[in-house]
């Protein structure tokens, strides 16, 4: 004769359901064990990248922190764990992948309540430095910040490096550098008239395309025609 598997019944719940749902509240309780590690966790990170990225802005007579100092101070976190960002959140929390990022995210929004307004309370605009320039393409393109910086940095120095070679660098739809040189020449002191000759100097021509000109005047900013392939 077979055995026939009972089920046992609790009022009017099976057992099973009750078992289920006893599993289900222990998986939730886990995990909000790793929730709460994780946030530990991140409090953690928080105070040492922030406390770097004062000491490097601090190291540059700033007050203000920028967003390349907190970029540096996340990097030197990263090297002393020796884990890609993404693979040190996994490492404290791997129930929930959409926790992945939080921290990031939230180091970013820090930054946005800190640092300075584009405009000041005259409405006067503030100067775009190369930091928020880096920042801005980062978050269009989807790329790290480091990433960025160095986009930039090769830019500049590929500009300057067909400057010296007496080269014409020109970017359709935005501008043209070329390097020309100002004459030497003469001038008088003001005070002991003696006659000082200046050297020949060299000097930069920004010439700025008429098609860029017609941007000005354009509401927003175009949008990228391609996404980055992650």
């Amino acid at each position: 004769m077979k055995s026939e598997t009972k089920t046992i019944v609790t009022g009017i719940i099976k057992f099973t359901s009750v078992k289920n749902y006893i599993n289900e509240v222990e998986k939730m309780r886990i995990a909000k064990d790793a929730v709460n590690k994780y946030i530990a966790e991140f409090d953690d990170v928080q105070n040492v990248v922030i406390k770097e990225a004062k000491r490097l802005a601090l190291a540059e007579k700033r007050s203000t922190i920028l967003k390349p100092d907190v970029a540096a101070a996340l990097e030197k976190y990263l090297r002393r764990k020796n884990l890609p960002w993404t693979e040190t959140a996994k490492e404290v929390i791997k129930h929930n992948p959409t926790d992945l990022g939080k921290i990031s995210k939230a180091i970013r929004d820090w930054i946005k309540e800190h640092e300075k307004p584009l405009r000041t309370a005259s409405g006067k605009l503030n100067k775009l430095n190369q930091g928020q320039l880096a920042a801005a393409i980062a978050d269009k393109f989807n790329l790290q910040l480091t990433e960025t910086g160095e986009i930039i940095d090769f830019l500049i120095a590929q500009v300057a490096q067909d400057l010296r070679a007496g080269r014409r660098t020109y970017f359709r739809g935005f501008a043209s550098f070329v390097k020309k040189i100002h004459p030497g020449r003469k001038y008088r002191h003001p005070k002991t008239g003696e006659i000082i000759q200046l050297p020949p100097r060299p000097y930069v021509d920004f010439t700025v395309s008429p098609a860029f000109l017609k941007t000005l005047g354009a509401a927003k900013i175009p949008r990228a025609n391609k996404k980055r392939k992650q």
